[in-house]
């Protein structure tokens, strides 16, 4: 397991402390906001729709697909905040997290 953290809780060296051993998965969790709500509304906006989904024409005219991409994006991203709850659903260990958020940056 982790050994205890061996200063007074009072000090700043406690507060190092902690921030060495959880930086990991404090950036994983600023890059999955920053993604979030910074950087894709705006790209996924700037999707046009192509017309090949079959009887779907009127999502280009009317406005409706960036409504459907973004409503598509937030289920599946409350899928993703939701998936570390379920332990059927835990596929990868902790220190593998922020390579998946990086990997979000990539994509």
């Amino acid at each position: 397991g982790i050994a205890p953290i061996e200063v007074s809780k009072d000090s700043n060296q406690y507060i190092i402390e902690v921030v060495k051993r959880c930086w990991k998965a404090c950036l994983g969790l600023w890059l999955c906001y920053f993604l979030t709500f910074f950087v894709f509304p705006s790209e996924i906006a700037n999707i046009q729709y192509q017309g090949q989904i079959p009887g779907m024409d009127g999502l280009g005219r009317n406005g409706w697909w960036e409504i459907v991409l973004i409503g598509v994006f937030n289920i599946f991203d409350t899928m993703g905040r939701f998936a570390p709850g379920v332990p059927s659903l835990r596929l990868v260990k902790y220190h593998t997290l922020p390579w998946f958020s990086i990997g979000r940056v990539v994509l």
